[in-house]
């Protein structure tokens, strides 16, 4: 009797492991894909190594079609408008670490109050 205890709380555990790491991942895609650009974004924020000034930054982005917008909480993070010629895949050849939608989860946006 013990045995088949010991056996089904085992099978529990198991289960149990599963279900979390499937909720797990499913988390972190969904957040992936929130994350991520897509080409109707309007503003894109891109992450440079935070040993980069911001005049270098300019200096790099002045290759790409883009429109430099601001700087985001560091100046090693930058909002930029991309024009209908720019390609995502061009950012990793100025030496960006990373690049994501302006307004995901609130992020790099900012919104004016309308006058009404």
């Amino acid at each position: 009797m013990g045995l088949k205890n010991n056996q089904q709380c085992a099978n529990q555990k198991g289960s149990f492991t599963l279900v979390a790491a499937l909720l797990v991942s499913s988390f972190i895609l969904l957040a992936a894909l929130q994350m991520s650009s897509d080409d109707e974004t309007s503003d894109l924020a891109i992450i440079f190594p935070p040993s980069v000034s911001l005049t270098e930054i300019s200096q790099r982005l002045a290759a790409l079609p883009v429109s430099f917008v601001r700087t985001g909480f560091f100046e090693n993070i930058v909002i930029v408008r991309p024009e209908k010629s720019f390609s995502v895949e061009s950012i990793v050849t100025v030496g960006a670490w990373f690049t994501m939608s302006a307004l995901a989860n609130g992020g790099c946006g900012f919104f004016k109050k309308s006058k009404t």
